[in-house]
């Protein structure tokens, strides 16, 4: 069960590439409880992402608080590109076409 919508293109994407997910699962961030959307744990390299997805950037508050997230994350070492994958919808709905380049860019 996920949020929204768009978490479900995500989680079903994910899916359907053999890609195991947590969904929710509690990152402790700079001594901050955070909840990512998704974590990857890929058991065999120990490596980590961390995929938001932030489905309403047309509201300003909403924004600003993803704005201070994404700043903690970065102190903290988790970083766009490096183990940390963020979408972004403007309320026009998320491409899954997009979501099939990023899984094959960073997770295949």
């Amino acid at each position: 069960m996920v949020r929204s919508k768009s978490e479900v293109i995500i989680a079903n994407m994910l899916y359907e590439n053999h890609i195991p997910y947590t969904y929710e699962k509690e990152l402790i961030v700079g001594g901050f409880k955070k909840i990512p959307d998704f974590t990857i744990e890929d058991e065999e390299s120990g490596d980590i992402w961390y995929w938001e997805h932030c489905g309403m950037m047309n509201d300003e508050n909403y924004r600003k608080r993803w704005d201070a997230k994404e700043k903690l994350y970065a102190a903290n070492g988790i970083v766009v590109g490096k183990n940390l994958i963020v979408t972004k919808e403007y309320g026009n709905g998320l491409d899954s076409t997009e979501i099939k380049k990023i899984i094959e860019k960073y997770l295949n």
